[in-house]
């Protein structure tokens, strides 16, 4: 809801000249859908399933998870290392 209402509404209705509020108007629908996501995985996910346990009893991340974590990351910076040396 905030990231539509800055998008259609503040954003383009914005005719000043700070610096601040333009920065901070130009990254506030990045911002506020990576705060909104982890919120519906810690706060409505938990509410879906009462007992809790499974989400509980699985919290800490595995060797496997941060294995592919960084796999996804270091393959990531190749392909942009690569798109930007053809540039």
């Amino acid at each position: 809801m905030v990231f539509q209402l800055i998008t259609n509404y503040v954003r383009p209705g914005y005719s000043g000249s700070n610096p601040l509020i333009i920065y901070g108007l130009g990254v506030a629908p990045n911002f506020f859908p990576a705060m909104g996501i982890p919120a519906l995985l810690v706060l409505i996910l938990p509410q879906m399933n009462p007992t809790g346990i499974w989400f509980n009893a699985k919290k800490h991340l595995d060797w496997n998870d941060i294995l592919w974590t960084l796999i996804g990351a270091v393959l990531f910076q190749c392909v942009w290392s690569y798109r930007q040396s053809g540039e």
